[in-house]
């Protein structure tokens, strides 16, 4: 993060043209209002719970079993676990992070959660 902030301000402080000088403002904007914001994506979270290849859905123990979750799922990673009566799960390698499961649950019971990634630190 530490390069990206340098270069902008070398960029700024020696472009010949205005449109040059003032292109890297909207990277520094951000650094300055979103620190934590880019921090986190560095570790591999999004906050945000928006940026799908940081994300999981998770359906809570409680789940009622209506199954809603599993009709929508256009990828077919909604499950039921085996051995396990009345435990359904999200199959992450088979998720798309459409959350269809997420809107069509009923009773709220699935989460969003955005865990940091330990393979995206450098």
């Amino acid at each position: 993060m530490r390069e990206i902030d340098d270069l902008s301000r070398a960029i700024a402080g020696l472009a010949l043209c205005g449109l040059g000088q003032t292109a890297v403002n909207p990277v520094l904007t951000s650094f300055q209002y979103c620190r934590d914001e880019y921090q986190a994506h560095v570790r591999g979270k999004c906050p945000a719970l928006s940026c799908k290849p940081l994300i999981d859905f998770e359906i809570n123990t409680a789940c009622k079993l209506c199954r809603a979750c599993f009709v929508v799922c256009p990828t077919g990673a909604v499950k039921l676990r085996a051995g396990q009566e009345g435990r359904v799960f999200v199959d992450r390698e088979l998720c798309s992070k459409c959350w269809a499961c997420y809107e069509t649950c009923p009773f709220g019971l699935i989460k969003v959660t955005s865990e940091e990634y330990p393979w995206l630190r450098k």
